[in-house]
């Protein structure tokens, strides 16, 4: 999944980039289509795995979408670095394990930002 942080003015917000083909790796031998997305200087890209929105807490809720959205509009002037410290921070904390322990599924977060000139 890909969400995309645009700035307008000093404002920020966070939208769902929408791919329409199943994630890569799920099937074999999948023909995929490709988008073009026009990038701004500003923008921020959070590219993350499925694993990080799918972790359930001892009362068997999920993190989901919504708390990510939550966590990233309340962090717009973080560096990417700490975005991602934040959103694995947040999910295992959510789960209940210790930093130590794996979560069930593996957490992939990647944030791309597109730099001003």
């Amino acid at each position: 999944m890909l969400f995309r942080r645009r700035l307008v003015k000093e404002d920020g917000f966070y939208s769902p980039v929408i791919a329409k083909n199943i994630p890569i790796g799920i099937r074999e031998n999948v023909k995929y289509s490709e988008s073009v997305v026009k990038i701004f200087p500003g923008d921020r890209f959070v590219i993350y795995t499925d694993g990080l929105v799918e972790v359930f807490n001892a009362q068997g809720e999920l993190f989901g979408k919504n708390r990510l959205l939550t966590l990233l509009a309340e962090s717009l002037d973080l560096t990417g670095e700490k975005i991602s410290e934040l959103l694995i921070k947040n999910v295992i904390a959510w789960s209940g394990k210790r930093t130590n322990e794996s979560l069930d599924d593996d957490v992939t977060v990647i944030v791309v930002d597109v730099k001003k000139t």
